[in-house]
């Protein structure tokens, strides 16, 4: 009876086993699949991502880069918006759109542009002659065709505009443009044909504006390269007969000008209707408008954005730097600030202060470059913004640094870090004992060097390594007392440098503790007692630590 009975214990603990097993099992299925699952949506998610950036069957007629945040594009036959990266491509119907602070740039394929502020929508066609066309709804736009071998027309506010090749037009506030060449306006069933600073009203009946402002350009950015405020020169012109009043130039920093910054009535502006004047603005966005003095109608309005973008500044290396090599050239690493609105820099570096034939010459996105062809000799660097905007070009020149580079017949001694002289250290620590030192770039491995002897002869350890720091693992801690330390290193040919000076630390097994015990903290003692006070403190230093 009683082995019968083990034998049911035993079945049924088997029993119980097998079920765990088989649950076990299943869990460990169904973890699995889940996992699966998720990484199947995941590349499926990034896979429809990147596919809404770009279509397979269908050529791009544009693409789109954006300086500030980023724009965003619907596809014709979609209602889902994307967001775009930089150079992404535009097909044929798409609609792009910009939010407050977003500046986009359409760069069509024939090489017509579209420049659209914040705020502001345009839809890009093109036809089936291959002409680039577009509609721009809301906000303001500059449409560009210096660069393209045909014009391009446009529409806007239901006035269909064509601009000849080589002439550039502005749209926004409550006028079109023309900044240069020819265009023409078709409003209304009637052709108006437009040159180089005059302007068609979007206004309802359309027409030939009597006022238009030559600059500021509607909407543009005005780069100054100067200390202090720049002067913003408005000018402006009058054809036709019919205005009787003075005219009023607001400048405000708000679009509903409750922050007036300048305001100037028609006796300060010069005489007649047309003329000039010098506004001094710091740097900011701003809106103004002209209106009739006596009236106070406003005539023509747009934004203005005044931008400081000073010299870069040198910082890396410092003036009379001297870097060092002996078998292989340093890798300098220069580095300036920025000049805002600059989209690269030129970096020169030459063997001579007058740049004459410079060693390095070479474009720059960023605001720091890596040079690693510097040979033996003194050198003169320099740095030169770029501004794709409004087709600056260079702008000033940064001061002339100076640096040089010297090849020397030894390796460098190393220069030691951590542990500091005198120090202490607990040799206990779970996260080990760290030592560290300044890296050689020449350096293939180095050599820690530890001893108990200031002379490096007793109780040698010596370990090695590729880095310049070593963590002593804590299952390895050094026994406790005075130790001394030293690095060598070692380059790709064998040559070994001179060892540092040696630094003496104190290892201590345990949180290394001392603090005061008598007097108390705000004892008061007499004068005259004062040389038969006891000063007495609490420590577990080790007994040649120095304090």
């Amino acid at each position: 009876m009683q082995k019968k009975t083990k034998s049911k214990s035993e079945n049924k603990e088997k029993d119980r086993d097998r079920n765990t097993s088989i649950f076990l099992i299943l869990f460990i299925l169904a973890v699995l699949f889940c996992l699966f699952g998720a990484t199947v949506n995941a590349f499926m998610f990034c896979k429809s991502f990147f596919r809404s950036l770009t279509k397979v069957n269908e050529a791009p007629i544009a693409t789109i880069t954006f300086k500030y945040k980023t724009a965003e594009r619907k596809f014709a036959d979609r209602v889902i918006w994307d967001r775009l990266r930089q150079n992404s491509p535009l097909y044929n119907g798409d609609t792009i759109h910009t939010e407050s602070l977003s500046e986009a740039t359409i760069h069509f394929n024939d090489g017509n542009t579209i420049d659209l502020a914040e705020n502001s929508m345009a839809q890009v066609f093109i036809t089936e002659d291959g002409i680039a066309t577009a509609s721009i709804g809301e906000g303001s736009a500059t449409v560009d065709s210096s660069a393209a071998e045909h014009g391009m027309s446009f529409t806007v506010n239901g006035m269909l505009v064509s601009i000849d090749p080589g002439a550039s037009v502005a749209t926004g506030g409550n006028q079109i443009q023309v900044l240069s060449g020819n265009a023409s306006v078709l409003s209304g069933g009637e052709s108006i044909s437009v040159t180089e600073g005059e302007g068609v009203s979007l206004e309802e009946g359309g027409g030939k504006t009597q006022i238009v402002v030559t600059n500021p350009a509607p909407s543009s950015k005005i780069l100054y390269f100067e200390e202090g405020d720049a002067k913003i020169p408005f000018t402006w012109k009058v054809s036709g007969q019919g205005l009787q009043d003075g005219l009023k130039l607001t400048v405000a920093k708000d679009r509903n000008f409750l922050s007036e910054v300048f305001s100037s009535s028609n006796k300060e502006l010069g005489e007649g209707l047309s003329g000039s004047v010098d506004v001094s603005l710091k740097s900011g966005a701003y809106y103004w408008n002209l209106s009739t003095a006596k009236t106070g109608k406003v005539i023509t309005w747009s934004k203005l954005q005044v931008i400081q973008s000073l010299p870069p500044k040198l910082l890396v290396p410092v003036n009379n730097y001297a870097y060092s090599y002996r078998t292989q050239s340093p890798a300098v690493r220069l580095i300036w600030t920025e000049s805002a609105m600059a989209s690269s820099y030129k970096l020169e570096i030459a063997d001579n202060s007058s740049f004459t034939n410079p060693y390095v010459e070479t474009s720059v996105e960023g605001t720091s470059a890596i040079i690693s062809t510097l040979v033996k000799g003194n050198w003169w660097w320099r740095v030169t913004p770029y501004y794709a905007v409004n087709r600056l070009g260079y702008g000033k020149t940064s001061e002339t640094g100076f640096f040089t580079v010297e090849q020397r017949s030894r390796m460098e001694v190393p220069v030691l870090a951590v542990p500091a002289e005198n120090s202490t250290v607990n040799s206990s620590g779970e996260r080990g004992l760290n030592f560290s030192w300044k890296a050689d770039p020449e350096a293939k491995s180095y050599t820690i060097i530890l001893s108990r002897d200031p002379n490096m002869e007793a109780d040698v350890k010596k370990i090695e390594t590729t880095k310049n720091f070593f963590v002593l693992p804590a299952d390895e801690k050094l026994a406790d007392g005075k130790w001394y330390w030293t690095v060598e290193a070692k380059d790709r040919d064998g040559e070994v440098s001179q060892r540092a000076k040696p630094r003496s630390f104190y290892a201590q097994d345990g949180s290394l503790d001392q603090h005061i015990i008598e007097p108390a903290e705000g004892y008061m003692v007499a004068q005259n007692l004062l040389p038969d006070l006891t000063f007495s403190w609490k420590k577990n230093l080790p007994q040649t630590f120095t304090t």
